[in-house]
């Protein structure tokens, strides 16, 4: 019954408007039903749409980066094939690795046409995070340019060996070669 009242009062209050303040009424009722649809409807499908958009966005740089990568595929694969040989696939102890340094250099002299005096491990061994450098000093004669022959050749080298210092003595009187002493240090990739 009290719902009779009120829709009874809300039909009177109606019919006791003027034409004009009904115009209003319903105009004014419109804009509100619009704000109410506005706000409950549109707005979270337009954050929704925003949101996918966003998304969208993101998939399609991380796609884009995806085959900008690809299109460097061949030129890493190439690339790692270049430098595949300085990666131990097999872990070696440390004397291992100083055996195969040493017969290295012995081989590098031999075919310099230096004569090795001796050739010995510094015992400096430097592990690094991403390499570890070995380090072996070397005694040697011999002619001036085949001690240049033997530093070329260790520079040429495919492996990472470098001349960390060298120290050449001249001949004596009536010697013919020259006497050298050098530190010689190889890095491998771990």
């Amino acid at each position: 019954m009290a719902e009779e009242v009120k829709g009874k009062g809300l039909k009177a209050f109606i019919n006791g408007l003027s034409k004009k303040e009904k115009t209003l009424a319903y105009v004014s009722s419109f804009f509100i039903l619009l704000v109410i649809m506005d706000r409950m409807v549109l707005l979270p499908l337009i954050n929704r749409i925003n949101n996918l958009d966003e998304l969208i966005l993101f998939q399609r740089n991380t796609i884009r980066d995806g085959l900008l990568i690809l299109g460097y595929k061949d030129k890493i694969d190439a690339d790692f094939k270049t430098l595949e040989s300085f990666y131990s696939s097999e872990k070696k102890s440390d004397e291992e690795e100083f055996a195969a340094f040493l017969k290295e250099m012995e081989n590098v002299a031999n075919t310099s046409g230096i004569h090795i005096i001796s050739i010995s491990p510094t015992g400096n061994i430097e592990n690094a995070k991403l390499y570890t450098k070995y380090e072996v000093k070397v005694d040697c004669t011999g002619q001036m340019d085949s001690i240049m022959q033997f530093l070329y050749n260790i520079s040429a080298s495919v492996n990472l060996i470098k001349v960390e210092s060298i120290e050449i003595t001249p001949p004596a009187k009536g010697a013919g070669e020259m006497k050298c002493s050098m530190i010689i240090s190889k890095e491998l990739v771990a």
